[in-house]
């Protein structure tokens, strides 16, 4: 689908340019994005309590591309 694609371009993006590893964010609250990233093979590396404004937790994925 277009997200994958879109995760695909952007590691080809990174990749040439020099960069280790891409970075995605969700909130708690956006399970079917939680669900994209883990699939895409991006590993939960923390989270930011205090990213949102309303309250609601960050979660952050990376994947590194090397």
């Amino acid at each position: 689908g277009i997200g994958r694609a879109l995760v695909r371009h952007a590691r080809r993006w990174a990749r040439e340019h020099g960069l280790q590893m891409i970075l995605a964010e969700a909130t708690t609250k956006n399970y079917p994005a939680l669900c994209f990233y883990q699939n895409l093979g991006f590993q939960f590396c923390g989270f930011n309590d205090h990213y949102y404004t309303n309250q609601d937790i960050a979660l952050f994925f990376v994947q590194n591309l090397r």
